[in-house]
């Protein structure tokens, strides 16, 4: 049987290694192997955690809600891949990476405003 770490990026695998050159496909493949733990994490939920707690006994239950289409259709409007990458004459600056980073941040953001 598979484990879900058998589909995803080590952090090793992501990090830029001190021996690779500063350059836009060595940045691509960093950002799209982290887009791709991404979207494993994106299409591993089910739903909602919700925590019911009963008043006389204090007693709290977790249950996971699934998601409605409203919601599952949020998760599926992510970022696509093809929009997190640095083109082949773009100077690689802070900027041009910083543009990137924060795309990966709002799908980690969308993820959490979904699931909260």
């Amino acid at each position: 049987m598979m484990d879900i770490n058998d589909y995803l990026w080590s952090m090793d695998d992501i990090y830029i290694h001190e021996e690779e050159y500063v350059a836009d496909w060595v940045y691509n493949k960093s950002l799209s192997r982290m887009w791709d733990n991404i979207d494993i994490l994106r299409r591993s939920l089910k739903g909602k955690i919700n925590i019911s707690t009963d008043q006389t006994t204090q007693e709290s239950t977790i249950f996971i809600r699934n998601f409605t289409l409203e919601e599952y259709t949020a998760l599926n409007s992510l970022t696509t891949k093809d929009k997190i990458y640095i083109g082949l004459n773009e100077f690689v600056t802070a900027d041009v990476i910083n543009r990137n980073l924060k795309l990966l941040c709002n799908m980690l953001n969308d993820i959490l405003e979904t699931i909260n």
